[in-house]
């Protein structure tokens, strides 16, 4: 997110010619789109794998970028709040980091991106995408078929439970409006892959799209 400061200057005479100068500070936030930041970042050590679904190039796993290009420090948050989890599950970004995570030749997907997915494997392909050595359950059956590698790493923020093993959400390009952000949800609970508006503040996992 950015932020805009305008001020205003109002002048406002009294009656002897005294002078009163009044201030008034404007303070605008709104969400920065995806489309007008670099995305000239590298790939920190880790070659990230990827698979091919109908002519769009899929990172296979969550970015774990730490720095960008300039060794410039990125914001992330570790899953679960644990450092030892970012090896499996990767880091969760806000969605202003995550417009610019992505390395140099790759992108956030846009939600027209993430839909060409879900209609490439099925709207009921959920389980397909999930990775059947970390998520369990009585109820569902995963099995990974997609190669997609979905994990529960859950979300980043401070008011809620942190749904750590049992969500997975991730970030897409597409603004809802000027407050909120696409994303996309697996549960633990369901085959289903759903869209829902998210607050750009709170931190998800990132896949990446090739350009």
């Amino acid at each position: 997110m950015n932020m805009k400061i305008l001020i205003m200057t109002i002048k406002h005479k009294k009656s002897k010619g005294a002078t009163i100068v009044i201030l008034l500070l404007m303070v605008f936030v709104f969400i920065t789109d995806c489309s007008v930041i670099k995305k000239d970042n590298h790939i920190s050590n880790d070659n990230y794998p990827s698979k091919d679904y109908n002519g769009q190039i899929w990172m296979t796993e969550n970015l774990k970028e730490i720095a960008d290009s300039n060794d410039n420090k990125i914001k992330s948050y570790y899953p679960n709040d644990d450092t030892t989890n970012v090896k499996d599950y990767g880091l969760l970004y806000d969605y202003e980091t995550a417009c610019k995570v992505c390395p140099k030749g790759w992108h956030l997907p846009t939600e027209k991106e993430w839909e060409n997915l879900i209609d490439f494997l099925g709207k009921q392909s959920g389980n397909e995408l999930k990775d059947t050595l970390f998520w369990k359950s009585q109820e569902q059956l995963f099995t990974n078929k997609s190669g997609f590698s979905v994990r529960p790493a859950g979300y980043a923020n401070t008011e809620f439970d942190n749904l750590f093993k049992t969500h997975a959400i991730f970030w897409s390009a597409t603004k809802v409006d000027t407050h909120f952000v696409k994303g996309f949800v697996l549960s633990i609970t369901s085959d289903s892959i759903r869209s829902a508006p998210q607050h750009p503040a709170y931190g998800f996992s990132v896949r990446c799209v090739k350009n």
